[in-house]
């Protein structure tokens, strides 16, 4: 009995494929033409009496009905048989059948010979004819397309393309033929057997004039074509986590540059994404560092580059900062409402945090083994996103004319130098020049954990003066009137139109742990706040005592963070890591190690690493 769930076992259950069969069992083992009639009616009369038990098995018990032939996990397998000589020679036999008061046995001679030439084309092409989606239409227009498949019979990639196109190839073959045809496509792809060749010519896609153009093509489609990415960006950021990516992107965004950036999303969308965005608009293309084969694919599909943009950092201090890293799923869950939105009743209450690479509250250094070592999860997401910028470069380098890679090195986009950085880049690549300085002199990121919560808002209320249950919250609920003090930094929010800045006069000349956090309150309360000055000396005092609890939370987070010279005391015996990260960095460290030699002699953590290894 077949198995249901298997496509293959099901196309070869096909009357096509078993008809086929026995047609060319036959032909190997002679027999009788008697015989072989025979064996046909009754394969066709078995075949016939199977599928109506199976109709009236479903009809009494409809959960038995077969699942579609596409959902099959081997249904893409399954579609080679298709193309078997015995599943073509069965659909040569079952059309004569059914035509046969037409005369169909009179040509089945005929059509058996053309079957067989139709299988030997297939066969010799040597492509992966699970690509072939419509079978009947390659073969009826074959004479037409041939001089291509022959030109390009030992280039497979074109071919892949060609047939996973199919239809829309046929439907637009005089745009495409020129174009696999002339020399611009042999020099651009076929010569150095690039792995995704465009099926539509590059140079006429951004020609609106051109009857196909990137205007009217989906972006899906754009996709399966294999067609580059518009031209209509200045730079592409090649982002290389932990190295204030969160930062730059923030920056980016403040001296007005436009971009995609949907890091978490498959490649395939995220090339969607940018198509879209660089149809309508101009500015930059942003390449996350996943390293898997569709973003290898992404990165092929760019061909305009004229300039990198890119970070980099002491790489012990890229792998602190992992270690570090929280899972933020998971530390998500542990902030409440009543963490989000308080009154002056309410006790002080912060989340616990979870760490990614140890899966606990605090970070270990241990989790290095996990990182270095390929049998994990953890270590496959961290070397296949961590550390490939080098291979990322290698193939924007070879596909595009790149004139300049801007290289930042992390002391470039710190608080004292991000200003005068991003309005250097700003004013050298056409973009607008930044003009407060003070969104760039604070923390951005928070992966380590620290503010996590914030923005946060304290609502305060003349209730709450004599208020003093710690679990009432009538005030956020139900009363109005109130001032809403919005605790944030510069950073979550640069813009301040609308909003009073209160942070000195609640905190007069307090020494704060984090310079960058701000109190706001909208302009049109704040009057209301200052002229009750029992709520406004019960808001100062509050927010005093609740800056307190934060700082003591937060020094705690700080207390177990990872620090470089740990992680160079674990790999100090360690020699089968030591050797496993620095075949990592020696490969990822290529571009700077030839262009930026300043910045490793700088690097005192990399420096005391290679000491480490001089000996293994």
């Amino acid at each position: 009995m077949q198995n249901p769930n298997s496509a293959i076992e099901r196309v070869k259950n096909h009357l096509a494929y078993k008809l086929g069969q026995a047609m060319i069992d036959f032909a190997s083992n002679g027999g009788g033409y008697c015989h072989l009639f025979k064996k046909l009616y009754e394969i066709k009369k078995q075949h016939k009496k199977e599928q109506k038990i199976y109709q009236q098995t479903i009809q009494v018990f409809p959960q038995l009905k077969y699942p579609n032939l596409e959902t099959c996990s081997d249904y893409e397998q399954a579609l080679r048989y298709k193309f078997h000589l015995s599943y073509m020679l069965g659909e040569v036999l079952i059309k004569a059948d059914k035509t046969w008061y037409k005369g169909g046995y009179f040509y089945l001679y005929r059509d058996i010979i053309q079957a067989k030439r139709d299988y030997d084309i297939v066969k010799n092409l040597h492509i992966d004819v699970k690509k072939l989606k419509n079978k009947e239409k390659f073969l009826k227009n074959y004479n037409l397309i041939k001089e291509i498949l022959n030109l390009h019979k030992d280039y497979k990639p074109i071919l892949n393309n060609i047939f996973h196109n199919f239809d829309f190839f046929i439907q637009h073959f005089n745009v495409i033929k020129p174009w696999l045809l002339s020399d611009d496509f042999y020099y651009k792809y076929k010569k150095d057997n690039h792995p995704y060749p465009s099926l539509l010519d590059p140079k006429k896609l951004n020609d609106e004039n051109e009857k196909i153009n990137y205007k009217n093509i989906p972006a899906e489609l754009a996709w399966d074509m294999n067609l580059p990415l518009p031209d209509n960006y200045k730079l592409v950021w090649l982002i290389h986590p932990a190295t204030a990516s969160i930062a730059i992107e923030f920056f980016l965004r403040l001296i007005e540059i436009k971009f995609f950036l949907n890091p978490w999303i498959p490649a395939k969308k995220i090339y969607s994404g940018n198509y879209l965005f660089l149809r309508k608009s101009f500015g930059i293309i942003v390449l996350f560092s996943n390293y898997d084969d569709e973003n290898i694919k992404f990165l092929y599909l760019i061909q305009g580059c004229k300039t990198i943009f890119t970070c980099t950092r002491d790489p012990i201090s890229l792998i602190r900062h992992f270690l570090n890293h929280i899972n933020r799923h998971e530390t998500y869950k542990n902030i409440t409402l009543a963490m989000k939105k308080f009154n002056l009743s309410h006790r002080f209450n912060f989340p616990s945090i979870v760490v990614l690479c140890s899966s606990k509250e605090n970070p270990e250094v241990e989790s290095i083994r996990k990182l270095l070592e390929y049998n994990t999860n953890l270590s496959i997401h961290f070397q296949k996103f961590y550390f490939t910028t080098q291979k990322r470069l290698n193939i924007l380098k070879r596909y595009n004319k790149i004139e300049n890679i801007e290289c930042l090195e992390i002391a470039d986009i710190n608080k004292e130098n991000a200003f005068n950085t991003f309005t250097r880049l700003a004013k050298k690549y056409g973009f607008t020049p930044p003009n407060d300085p003070i969104p760039f002199q604070g923390r951005v990121n928070r992966n380590q954990g620290d503010l996590i919560y914030l923005p946060v808002i304290l609502y305060a209320h003349p209730y709450d003066l004599t208020n003093f249950n710690i679990e009432d919250s009538t005030s956020i609920c139900d009363l109005k009137d109130g001032v809403s003090i919005i605790i944030t930094t510069h950073q979550i929010h640069p813009k301040k139109e609308g909003f009073v800045d209160i942070t000195k006069e609640i905190f007069n000349n307090r020494k704060l742990m984090f310079d960058n956090i701000i109190l706001l309150v909208k302009s049109n309360e704040y009057e209301a706040l200052k002229n009750n000055q029992e709520l406004f000396l019960a808001s100062k005092k509050y927010l005093n005592d609740y800056m307190d609890a934060l700082e003591k939370h937060e020094q705690k987070i700080k207390d177990n963070l990872i620090t470089e010279e740990q992680i160079l005391g674990y790999l100090k015996d360690k020699k089968d890591l030591r050797i496993k990260l620095k075949r990592i960095l020696d490969e990822d460290l290529t571009y700077v190690k030839e262009h930026h030699p300043k910045y490793l002699q700088k690097w005192k953590y990399y420096q005391e690493f290679e000491k480490l290894c001089e000996n293994d």
